[in-house]
């Protein structure tokens, strides 16, 4: 049996992509287990579909929700509750048991990660977690060898298959899993605090995109229109601006997606990486002269 140090960077990649499914898989089970515990715990809380009003069902299922988090956390109860907690006291070592197995699986993937040839490029950008970053380890896992988007797809296929692409119309292009977009997500989210460069990046797309704001109002008014949704001038402002953030959230995923493919195609020495680079500076040169012949 190889040790990790002995692993390939296929193998590597292929096994952090299995870690990947398990992990997922042990989300699965924790989240629906979890989930039924939590009813249970709102019918004994009061919760009922015949409430008069929706804030009564939302407040029950909440002190459903918290009382279960207390039962697994072991923290004192009321004692008219105690039958409920014994009730549900193997509900709550199952989903513990879940979540565990979960963090287990994220674990390896995150040890996995600190053999990759691309580790110091991670040290070294701030935001990502470093060699303990769960995030960037997570992604890592669900894209595999991103060698394997050279093949007349490239970065656009790399933007499909993340979920980034935008059809004409301006809508996310839905072939990618919901998964694997919210973890770009939440990567561009951590560098867009804790990063610098890419917070710079982030406020000055943003401004660029509020230059749309009229453009984007009217389409969001044809939208509802077609729909026959009615929006007050206020609540479509609103909208309007919100989809610009959203726009340049967008962007910045993008940007730190495309330096990571380049740094990925850098550090396992593809030759198509070097190509790319000879062909910036003939674009870059051949611009020069233009400049000077002007």
């Amino acid at each position: 049996m190889q040790s990790l140090e002995e692993l390939t960077l296929e193998a590597r990649l292929a096994r952090m992509q299995d870690n990947n499914k398990a992990r997922k898989m042990a989300q699965g089970i924790r989240i629906a287990i979890e989930n039924n515990a939590t009813a249970f715990c709102a019918r004994r809380c009061g919760y009922s579909a015949m409430a008069e009003t929706e804030a009564e069902r939302e407040k029950a299922f909440k002190q459903g929700k918290t009382f279960l988090t207390a039962v697994r956390r072991g923290k004192k109860i009321d004692p008219a509750m105690t039958h409920t907690a014994l009730q549900v006291e193997p509900f709550a070592a199952m989903v513990n048991e879940a979540e565990s197995r979960e963090t287990d699986f994220a674990m390896l993937m995150v040890e996995d990660m600190r053999h990759l040839p691309i580790l110091d490029w991670i040290k070294n950008t701030k935001g990502l977690g470093g060699e303990k970053g769960f995030g960037i380890a997570m992604l890592l896992g669900i894209v595999g060898d991103m060698r394997r988007f050279r093949d007349g797809k490239g970065l656009p296929g790399l933007y499909k298959y993340l979920r980034l692409s935008v059809t004409d119309k301006g809508v996310s292009d839905r072939i990618g899993s919901k998964q694997y977009r919210s973890c770009v997500w939440m990567i561009g989210f951590q560098l867009q605090n804790h990063n610098p460069e890419y917070k710079a990046l982030y406020v000055k797309r943003k401004e660029y995109e509020l230059t749309k704001l009229d453009k984007v109002r009217e389409v969001i008014a044809q939208e509802c229109a077609a729909r026959k949704v009615k929006m007050t001038p206020k609540k479509l402002d609103s909208a309007a601006a919100a989809r610009c953030t959203k726009m340049a959230k967008r962007w910045l995923d993008k940007k730190f997606i495309e330096r990571l493919y380049y740094e990925w195609l850098r550090c396992t020495a593809t030759p198509e990486w070097f190509s790319i680079k000879e062909k910036a500076k003939k674009v870059s040169k051949a611009k020069g002269c233009k400049k000077v012949a002007a």
